[in-house]
């Protein structure tokens, strides 16, 4: 789960101060005009604003009650209809507005061509990094800029599932199919603790680096340095990724390393 606070899904700010409501939802005179050509009701009237307003913010239709006390405050006070909420917007009015928004807007339903393009492109990410929330956010930003409007989070979570399953099977299969004979003997080594050692040597070579910092430098050079009686492989396989996941420079080189670690124990050059 910690994977997905790097998530880049819209919502809506935590603190929304008068500053960044004009911000992000002010209304121009030409959207007022337009809402209240389409609605006579008023309470339908700050229902429409606030979909139309909400929409470039979250990149889809939110409910009612996704939209926050102050916006619909602020938008209703806008189209001079102050004290007016959603409570009294029903759902048939809000599903007709979306048909409405959606041409006013030139905006796709979420549909095969929209999950076409987010496999597409989580495809394309996945062969270089392992973070789900990756394939995410680069799902999201081609959804935008197609003008699709985006699927619940719960939907592209399935979706780069299982992207990055099969990229993971296929990296795995193109291993085993690849390994020698003798590399099952190899690996089982590494998987057998010695007796003067408290953990096998996968896990050691598998461990997570810590955090870049003077403190630590020793430590990670030490671990490099028993990296290499493993023997290290200067080039990893093109098509098993490398990733760097934002954590700087000497852990991803310590990932760098410890992947290339266990290839070249595996396949000596």
């Amino acid at each position: 789960m910690a994977d997905f606070l790097l998530l880049a899904y819209p919502e809506f700010p935590k603190s929304m101060t008068p500053k960044r409501l004009a911000h992000i939802v002010r209304p121009t005179p030409d959207e007022l005009r337009w809402v209240q050509e389409r609605c006579k009701s008023p309470r339908a009237r700050v229902g429409l604003l606030c979909l139309l307003k909400c929409f470039p913010v979250l990149g889809r239709f939110a409910a009612p009650d996704e939209i926050p006390a102050a916006v619909v405050e602020y938008l209703a006070r806008c189209a001079g209809l102050d004290g007016l909420t959603l409570a009294d917007y029903p759902r048939r009015t809000r599903m007709r507005h979306h048909i409405e928004l959606r041409a006013y807007l030139g905006i796709e339903l979420w549909g095969a061509a929209a999950q076409a393009l987010a496999t597409q492109t989580m495809e394309r990410i996945v062969s270089g990094r392992a973070h789900l929330s990756d394939l995410i956010n680069g799902a999201t930003d081609a959804l935008v800029a197609a003008n699709f409007a985006l699927p619940a989070l719960s939907a592209l979570r399935r979706l780069a599932g299982r992207v990055h399953t099969r990229a993971t099977s296929a990296w795995l299969t193109e291993i085993a199919a690849r390994m020698p004979e003798s590399a099952g003997q190899r690996l089982e080594a590494l998987l057998t603790v010695s007796p003067d050692a408290t953990e096998f040597a996968f896990a050691k070579l598998c461990r997570s680096p810590k955090r870049a910092s003077r403190n630590n430098l020793v430590e990670a050079l030490e671990h490099l340095i028993w990296l290499n009686t493993l023997g290290l492989l200067s080039r990893p396989p093109n098509s098993v990724p490398i990733h760097k996941n934002g954590r700087g420079t000497l852990e991803f080189l310590m990932d760098s390393i410890c992947c290339g670690a266990l290839v070249e124990t595996l396949w000596p050059p």
